[in-house]
């Protein structure tokens, strides 16, 4: 597997596969949800709701193409106990340090949406709430000039759950999860405490 294949969509793959359709109700109840409706039926009437709704649900697997290598780079750059590596002189610029954990848990929140358009015009959407939590043992960072440029993850296991408002859409259990034995990460994660833009994964459900 190559780390460049791995995504959201690993960790969570029922949702890659679609969402159960035990969900469809919950997805429904949502206030978000409710309030879109209202809006769409208030903008077209005889809209038929039941297959934009339909659109939405297909339209969640989407929001997960999120590169896993991506979020690794905005947990350990808000990681704390890795800003000493970037005092160039303790770790000059041309040294090369392996950092060796023996388990560390890297957390990582996203916020992802789908969008109604309406005429190819927004009419709405809906945000939802991924978190994800992945717990690494044997850990090895290879970093150098203030920038993790390649991981040794050792053994990971991964949690997490998909949720609109507070109701759990998909929730992942603390279970093993597969990654490569090393992950090349080119010009490297920058260490430097810095603001990030959040991540984000955006998908269209078009209304008829």
């Amino acid at each position: 597997m190559s780390e460049l294949e791995i995504t959201l969509k690993d960790v969570f793959p029922t949702a890659a596969r679609g969402l159960a359709k035990s969900m469809m109700a919950v997805l429904a109840s949502c206030s978000s949800t409710r309030q879109l409706q209202e809006h769409l039926l208030n903008q077209v009437k005889g809209v038929q709701w039941a297959w934009v709704l339909k659109e939405i649900w297909c339209k969640i697997p989407e929001l997960l193409d999120v590169k896993l290598v991506n979020v690794l780079s905005g947990a350990f750059n808000k990681a704390r106990e890795f800003e000493k590596y970037t005092d160039p002189k303790k770790y000059p610029p041309d040294q090369v340090i392996l950092a060796d954990l023996a388990e560390h848990t890297l957390k990582s929140e996203h916020h992802p949406y789908v969008e109604v358009l309406l005429n190819d015009q927004p009419v709405g959407r809906l945000v939802f709430d991924v978190a994800v939590a992945l717990v690494l043992k044997g850990l090895v960072l290879k970093i150098q000039n203030a920038r993790i440029k390649a991981i040794s993850p050792g053994s990971c296991q991964a949690k997490g759950s998909i949720a609109l408002e507070k109701a759990v859409l998909v929730e992942r259990a603390l279970t093993p999860l597969t990654l490569p034995g090393f992950i090349d990460l080119g010009e490297g994660i920058s260490l430097k405490q810095q603001t990030r833009q959040p991540l984000s994964q955006s998908a269209a459900a078009r209304s008829r």
